[in-house]
């Protein structure tokens, strides 16, 4: 398994996505990123399009693995 360097997992809402990436990282040494942690701000308000792009770059930039699971879509 250890090929598998970077996983991405997506879905809707209760799909499993969470589930799933602590799965996959409890059998692999890779780094999981929840991407709801990085769209939603405090009080789940959405962040500006550009900071969540800012930060989800800065997580995976210099990274050779990852598993970020998420929700495909937001709407600033």
């Amino acid at each position: 398994m250890e090929n598998y360097k970077k996983i991405s997992i997506i879905g809707t809402d209760g799909s499993g996505k969470t589930t799933l990436s602590r799965i996959l990282g409890q059998k692999l040494p890779i780094p999981i990123f929840h991407m709801d942690s990085y769209i939603w701000g405090k009080y789940w308000t959405l962040n500006e399009k550009t900071e969540i792009e800012n930060r989800i770059k800065e997580i995976l930039k210099n990274r050779d693995s990852w598993i970020v699971e998420g929700y495909i879509s937001y709407a600033p």
